[in-house]
């Protein structure tokens, strides 16, 4: 649904007069989402219909909506994604990530956003303490009183890494990682 000039400028100040544009936002088209502004600070109107503000839900803590392509489609878009298309210009490389420079998952304002590196990324999460670690993890098959045990039994009886693994249900090398330091790093 690509609107015309005219007709986008009148919806446009329809949605101010509703109140769902507010004076100093700035409002930009997505090229590839015709019939939705992305604005400034992180929010996305739909001018399809009538005009609205797209709620979304959360995914992973991250916003999601569900826009309608150039083509037709309906596709689910994380709004940081979307938001730093219109503004800082699509992925420079598709390995990189979107950043949230304040480590706030659902604040989308532009200048919170940047592309930059996975590696990059981790390094803002630590420092945010964003990052899941040790339980926290989706990945984890043990708990903080696990690796704990872990240490201790081997700190104390030298029990070898394939045999405290049956015992806990990880592999040899899990062991040896913990024990060594290389991860659970942050449990003593």
């Amino acid at each position: 649904m690509a609107l015309s000039a005219s007709a986008l400028w009148t919806k446009i100040d329809n949605a101010y007069s509703m109140g769902l544009i507010k004076s100093g936002e700035i409002w930009l088209e997505h090229h590839d989402y015709p019939g939705y502004l992305v604005g400034s600070h992180g929010v996305i109107l739909s001018l399809r219909e009538r005009p609205r503000l797209l709620k979304g839900s959360f995914v992973s803590g991250y916003r999601n909506v569900f826009l309608r392509r150039r083509d037709g489609a309906l596709k689910a878009r994380y709004v940081h994604h979307i938001v730093s298309e219109v503004y800082k210009g699509y992925k420079p490389d598709p390995s990189f990530d979107c950043c949230h420079n304040d480590g706030s998952r659902t604040n989308n304002d532009t200048l919170n956003l940047r592309w930059d590196t996975k590696s990059e990324n981790n390094k803002d999460k630590a420092i945010h303490g964003t990052q899941p670690r040790g339980a926290e993890s989706n990945l984890s098959k043990l708990t903080k009183d696990e690796v704990m045990a872990i240490k201790a039994l081997y700190k104390e009886k030298h029990i070898p890494y394939w045999k405290v693994a049956q015992k806990f249900g990880v592999t040899a090398m899990t062991i040896c990682n913990i024990v060594k330091g290389r991860s659970w790093v942050h449990v003593r």
